[in-house]
């Protein structure tokens, strides 16, 4: 009879241990662990519904790859062999070149606990998944006041307040919901200049923002009881209002699929979602703040590199300067 090998996992009892023949068994309890909160994260924190939906979606995919290779992957064997493999079929599959790398880092994720219960001695490292800058976009300060000036349901008005917090305070949507839930709580006042002092449960970075005139606005129209929405229900509500107002600029949208370079244009609505806000917040306040320090403590980035990925006009910034340079404007 075949050996089962026995996996335990980091943190829990023998007492709890589990045989796995198959790897995608191993996966499987290894989902139902996280989401029941048996294992966290690396920062000691629980997972994410979105991570979690990730782990499921990838470990589905790794069952369709069996099944195409008409047979299941022993625990014992995962390798760079089998991940290698797994990535090809994700590509043939025509996903996204961030989607592959998201669903292979996944399944390399939970390879590296079986390293780390011994139960494989493959390290995994060597295994780098690529990525690309996908097609974002930011709204300028006009398009906002576009937006505001659309004809819009009174839900779709809250929807847009909400919006317009995050582009004012730069916050990712999950701090924003904290910050909406008790705003008083994260108000602070320094010599009679109001800030948000806030800290991401996701990450632990302590964001500091002076507050804007829009959000003062928004906070005194509801008297502090905010309005509070799903990032999904926000993130289809300001297409509509982006679509409302007419931001239809055509954007080049690029895009990594099945190994080949994709290029369509869209309009610019098409393209907004609940993290253009943040986006946004970046893009505009770098055109009056030049010190990147200052923007990182309000944003929460940790590095020049990360902050660089939310603004999306700094080119567009370094070029205006010669905009009118002679060399534009002459004939030969």
């Amino acid at each position: 009879s075949i050996m089962k090998p026995q996996i335990q996992f980091i943190g829990i009892t023998p007492q709890q241990t589990r045989h796995f023949l198959h790897f995608t068994d191993f996966a499987d309890d290894y989902i139902k662990k996280i989401e029941k909160g048996e294992t966290y994260t690396d920062k000691k924190v629980r997972y994410s519904q979105s991570a979690i939906k990730n782990y499921k979606v990838a470990t589905n995919h790794y069952k369709d790859f069996e099944i195409l290779l008409k047979q299941r992957t022993k625990t014992i064997e995962i390798n760079h062999t089998f991940l290698q493999a797994y990535e090809r079929y994700l590509i043939s599959k025509k996903l996204a070149l961030n989607t592959v790398s998201e669903f292979v880092s996944k399944i390399k994720a939970m390879a590296n606990v079986l390293v780390g219960n011994n139960i494989i001695s493959v390290s995994f490292r060597s295994i780098k998944t690529r990525t690309e800058q996908t097609t974002q976009v930011y709204l300028t300060e006009t398009e906002l006041k576009k937006m505001k000036s659309a004809k819009l349901t009174n839900s779709e008005a809250k929807v847009l307040d909400v919006f317009l917090i995050a582009c004012f305070t730069g916050l990712r949507f999950s701090v924003l919901q904290k910050f909406m839930g008790n705003p008083l709580a994260y108000i602070k006042d320094h010599e009679g200049i109001a800030y948000i002092d806030i800290v991401s449960d996701k990450t632990g970075e302590q964001s500091i923002i002076p507050m804007h005139k829009e959000v003062k606005r928004i906070l005194g129209d509801y008297l502090g009881d905010l309005p509070k929405y799903s990032e999904q229900y926000v993130r289809s509500t300001i297409k509509t209002i982006a679509k409302k107002a007419e931001i239809d600029q055509p954007i080049p949208k690029r895009i990594t699929k099945g190994g080949a370079m994709v290029e369509e244009l869209v309009p610019k609505w098409s393209l907004v979602s609940s993290h253009t806000g943040r986006r946004s917040f970046v893009s505009n306040i770098s055109k009056y703040v030049h010190d990147k320090n200052a923007i990182m403590a309000m944003s929460g980035h940790t590095s020049e590199k990360q902050l660089s990925n939310y603004n999306r006009a700094e080119k567009l910034d370094k070029v205006l300067p010669a905009f009118n340079n002679e060399f534009f404007n002459k004939t030969i």
